[in-house]
């Protein structure tokens, strides 16, 4: 429901959107280089997600650790496109992807796996599976100029290239009253 890019703090008792203001150059060059990949695979991420949640009830080690390196890597992305290191984002971006994939073995398959390996070998530094894993998108950082045949390789193993902007607004609601006028 927020607009633009955010960095989200969730508290115990509440939650802090903090708006990330990124000069409009490296914004331009940061939308250059990603790739939204429509995997074509399908899940039902509640399960993979009352997996997480019942591991970290456990305490188990591994799971644990990994939340809080992903949590710290968070923290890393937000400085590096603040200052405009992307290429270092887009290596974050790689060590989360590895970190996600210990909270359950069910976030990556074998193609997805491959998939990414693929986009890895073609030219991409980083990417992540939006949501819970186990399908869905990858949303991939790469390096400037490979972008086109890092989509060719993609394409060749059943993707789609999913356009996609970031909308600055936010959520934003209207109303068509009974004169057909719109009310915000």
């Amino acid at each position: 429901t927020f607009g633009g890019l955010n960095f989200i703090e969730f508290l115990k008792d509440s939650v802090i959107v903090s708006p990330l203001r990124i000069k409009p150059e490296i914004m331009n060059e940061l939308m250059s280089n990603l790739l939204l990949v429509d995997t074509k695979e399908t899940r039902l991420s509640a399960n993979i997600i009352a997996r997480q949640q019942e591991a970290y009830k456990r305490e188990e080690r591994e799971v644990i650790e990994s939340l809080h390196y992903i949590k710290e890597l968070a923290t890393q992305m937000k400085n590096a496109l603040l200052l405009g290191n992307l290429k270092d984002f887009g290596k974050l971006l790689h060590q989360e992807w590895v970190n996600k994939q210990k909270l359950d073995t069910m976030i990556a398959n074998e193609r997805i796996r491959n998939i990414y390996e693929e986009a890895l070998k073609s030219g991409a530094l980083g990417g992540k599976l939006i949501g819970a894993g186990g399908g869905g998108h990858f949303l991939l950082y790469c390096e400037s100029g490979k972008k086109t045949s890092i989509a060719g390789e993609i394409k060749k193993m059943g993707c789609d290239v999913v356009p996609f902007d970031i909308e600055t607004s936010g959520l934003q609601s209207w109303k068509i009253n009974d004169n057909g006028a719109v009310q915000v």
